[in-house]
């Protein structure tokens, strides 16, 4: 039987800092010849990030700076670093909660995005304004990452998914386009507050407001507030 292979979300930081620049950098730019020595100096810039809360633009810089290669897109590489490691994160504090086994999530999505993350994570893939798709928590930690899987393997994830290229501008649907570009994973792991439900209406999930039931109503009228003047 194979083994089960390890899940990103159980990396500690550092390994998790060289499964990024493993996937996200020396394989997609393998081209550029990048070694062992250039995995850990990348791992460590990220690392470094990290600790530091450093933005998108400060980490596409750093890489920048220690490569000397500014015509690589270090920004869409960044992004999707710091992307994945803040809802791996996010999850991490929501599954330290009391009932995370339970707790329903979504990823909240801009409207534009492209075909292949609507099918993931929307309940209607051809409408982008769609109800998102709930899931517990539990179920997406198990399902590791989509980072370096082939497109037939994703699964919805906590973290993000490398959707590839497009040949269309995914803001304004110009099918005709041919400017080709990597697609940005924005999805943001969101929980679903109790008593909140779809508004098909505003297009979001709404507090809705049910009547009593009987037993709320009875444990109401054995509530009974005193108001004393303590003054002398």
């Amino acid at each position: 039987m194979p083994k089960k292979p390890m899940n990103i979300y159980n990396f500690d930081k550092y390994n998790r800092a060289i499964f990024y620049a493993e996937h996200l950098i020396l394989k997609p730019l393998s081209e550029l010849k990048f070694d062992d020595y250039d995995k850990k100096q990348f791992a460590d810039l990220i690392c470094d990030g990290i600790n530091k809360s450093k933005s998108i633009q400060q980490l596409s810089s750093d890489f920048g700076h220690y490569t000397k290669n500014w015509n690589i897109d270090w920004h869409w590489i960044s992004h999707h670093i710091l992307s994945d490691y803040h809802n791996l994160r996010r999850a991490s504090e929501l599954q330290n909660m009391m009932f995370s086994e339970n707790k329903l999530v979504y990823k909240e999505l801009p409207k534009y995005l492209n075909p292949e993350f609507n099918k993931l994570y929307l309940t209607d893939p051809k409408n982008p304004e769609s109800q998102p798709k709930l899931f517990k928590l539990n179920e997406l930690i198990e399902n590791g990452t989509n980072i370096g899987l082939k497109k037939s393997e994703w699964k919805p994830t906590v973290g993000i998914t490398d959707f590839g290229f497009y040949e269309f501008h995914p803001y304004n649907d110009i099918t005709n386009d041919k400017e080709i570009a990597h697609y940005f994973d924005n999805g943001i792991l969101t929980t679903l507050p109790t008593g909140y439900e779809w508004n098909v209406n505003e297009k979001e999930f709404k507090m809705v407001k049910k009547p009593l039931t009987e037993r709320q109503k009875k444990i109401r009228s054995l509530v009974k507030i005193k108001i004393t003047n303590t003054d002398k």
